[in-house]
């Protein structure tokens, strides 16, 4: 008993078992700067500002949509994740990333945030395609920056025209 009673203070007081995990405040500067990134990534590409959607992402992205398409993550270079939103997103003509419930957990140089995510796509005289979901980020500080260096959709639903995307593709093949 005696040494159970040490070990439990020794983990509760030293974090000696296993990997400690550090929960920053909410208003901590580091979950401010996560929160603003995580939530530039939508607004960036619903404003087609590919330049600056391009400094939020680490040098290789673990891309991950496999619960929405089928199709396997992958590891890509930001510039292609951006040139595949650059021959979409703009067939619309709006689109509204719209991020909340930020969930952050910082650990040092690391963070992993998971975020719900509602993604509106308009078409003039179209009914909207929506997306529902929560974002699974993982995070580097790098250079005194908070990098994205994984994105996971967890796909919940889709609802709308479920035509609109095919409809935005046609429009950027003109």
């Amino acid at each position: 008993m005696k040494t159970i009673i040490i070990m439990l203070t020794c983990v509760f007081l030293f974090g000696c078992a296993g990997h400690r995990q550090v929960t920053a405040t909410p208003d901590s500067d580091d979950v401010i700067t996560i929160r603003k990134t995580i939530d530039r990534v939508g607004l960036y590409a619903d404003q087609h500002r590919w330049q600056d959607l391009r400094q939020l992402f680490a040098d290789r992205v673990r891309l991950d949509y496999s619960s929405m398409t089928g199709k396997p993550a992958e590891m890509l270079h930001p510039e292609k994740i951006i040139d595949r939103w650059k021959s979409f997103l703009p067939g619309f003509d709006r689109t509204h990333h719209y991020m909340t419930n930020h969930d952050i957990v910082v650990d040092g140089d690391q963070a992993r945030s998971t975020t719900t995510v509602q993604a509106v796509h308009f078409i003039k005289d179209h009914e909207t395609w929506n997306v529902y979901g929560t974002y699974e980020h993982h995070l580097l500080r790098s250079g005194g920056q908070w990098k994205i260096d994984e994105m996971t959709l967890m796909f919940t639903f889709m609802e709308g025209d479920l035509d609109l995307p095919k409809i935005a593709m046609e429009r950027m093949n003109k």
